[in-house]
Formats: C-alpha cells, structure tokens, sequence
C-alpha cells in the first residue's frame, strides 16, 4: 500500500478524503504523528509505512476488513507457534503385554509341578524293584539317571495332520521352571519397573520372546498331559491329575497379550502410513 498525500492513493478515494484521523489535513496528520512519536520514543526508528497502515485501519473505508484480516493473520501466528501435537505413545501397549504374560506364573507353576508328580508316578509303576533300588542309589552317591524323553503329538492347524516331537523331560521342566521364576519377577513391583525403564524396541523384542516361548511350552506341557493321561489309563489304575485348567489360563494370557502385541502393530503402522504421507504432501 502506497500513500502519495491528499490527492494519492487514499485521499483520491476517499478512503481519508481531505482530512485525517485527527480532523486535520492528511499530510499534516502525518508530520503530527511524527514528531509525537520523536518526541515520546526518542532514539527508536520511525517507520512512515507502519504508521499509514495503521491510519488506514482507523480510517479507511474497509477498516473493519483490514481489522479482521490482522486478526487472522495473528491468529495463524499463535496456532502455529504451538507445540506440535506428539504421536500417541505406544510403549504402554507392551508394557501391559508383557503384564498379562506375568500373570500366567502361577497356573504355569502349577501345572509344571503336577506334571513332575504325574512323571513320577507313572515311571514307578512300570520299575521293577531292581530297577527302583538302583535309582535311588544313583541319586544318593550323585548320579544321574539317563534322560527320560517322550513323544508328543501337537497339530500346527486343525486341517493338518498330527505331529510329533521329542520331549527331553528332564531338560523340559528346567527350562519350564526358569520361565515360570522370570514371569514371577515380572509380577514383583521392581521386576515390572526394570522393563518400563527399558526402551522400545528392546521391550517389543522381549514381548516377542516371551510369546513364542509360551506358545512352544504350552503345547509341550499340553502333549505330555495327553501322553501321560494315556499311559494311566493302561493296565491297573492309576490316580493321576490333568493340568486342564491351567492350560486354559495359560492359553487365555497368551492370547491377550497378543491382542496387545497386535494392537501395537496396528497403531504402528498407522503412524508410519501417516509420517509417509507427511513427507509426500511437504514434498
């Protein structure tokens, strides 16, 4: 905008007509406000234009459009100085994974111990008292015994024909105990702090773990359940408890937290999706 005095830009339209904001004769005004603004603001620079802008907001005939245009403007400027919204986080999804996984310690436990006991019995059932007598002595003078394995049947889908693999027992229930003792520290208030103090990716990669390891124990403790229900069922009777339920409280957390770990993957992908569609429009 450009104001060239009575008969310029404004005073030719009217905008001002023969007067300024002040009643007095446009050119005047200007030499008024000058020498005011000297006077309070000594040293500080004099801008001609901003001054005939803001005349032109009191005055002029579309004041009240250039009023609402500044406004807006602002407006723009304080919405863009705001902090960017952040990214919903996503590590409290794992976090609770991995919380639900912890629960299943107990019934783990439970179930781990029935099938030693359940082992037991049925081994000394079918050992003669030869057999029995040189066991025990084995363990007293510290030796062991050869390791039992067993062959269970697992189906990997319901259209599929059985499987079967190699148990090694005694192996088996080790690993079975040291799984069950890390998901109990996990329930502990300073075992579930250590993961929320770890990052992202090394938590996804420990939810990860702990899922495939539970589904392969799962199916394990399953077939030997299966296999040592069998075996009582022969010959004589012989009293020995099933694990049914712990199994179905096992599978149930396992497949909540993978609903989690689903969950997060779902938002992940989201966000990723969204960044890239950032990075295309800002291109």
């Amino acid at each position: 905008m450009r104001i060239t005095g009575a008969s310029g830009a404004l005073g030719a339209s009217g905008a001002l007509g023969a007067s300024g904001a002040f009643g007095a004769p446009y050119e005047e005004t200007l030499r008024s406000l000058r020498k005011v603004f000297l006077d309070v603001m000594p040293g500080r620079p004099y801008f001609p234009k901003l001054i005939e802008e803001i005349l032109a907001e009191d005055s002029a005939e579309d004041a009240d459009a250039r009023r609402t245009k500044i406004l807006e403007s602002l407006a723009v400027i304080e919405q863009s100085a705001q902090a960017p919204a952040q990214a919903p986080q996503n590590k409290p999804i794992l976090l609770e994974a991995a919380r639900i996984l912890s629960r299943a310690h107990s019934e783990l436990g439970g179930a781990l111990q029935t099938l030693v006991e359940n082992e037991r019995t049925l081994e000394n059932r079918h050992l003669g008292f030869g057999e029995k007598l040189r066991r025990w002595l084995l363990r007293g003078i510290g030796q062991k015994e050869g390791a039992q394995e067993y062959e269970v049947e697992y189906y990997e889908t319901a259209a599929t024909a059985p499987k079967v693999e190699r148990v090694a027992f005694t192996a088996f229930i080790a690993e079975v105990r040291k799984k069950v003792g890390l998901l109990a520290s996990l329930a502990t208030a300073p075992g579930f702090a250590r993961l929320e103090a770890s990052a992202e990716q090394p938590l996804l990669e420990f939810v990860d773990r702990q899922l495939t390891d539970l589904l392969l124990i799962h199916r394990r403790m399953a077939g030997l359940n299966a296999g040592f229900q069998a075996r009582a069922a022969e010959g004589r009777k012989t009293e020995i408890k099933g694990i049914r339920l712990e199994l179905v409280a096992v599978k149930n957390s396992i497949v909540k937290a993978n609903q989690r770990r689903h969950e997060y993957a779902a938002r992940r992908e989201e966000q990723e999706q969204l960044g890239r569609l950032g990075h295309g429009s800002a291109g």
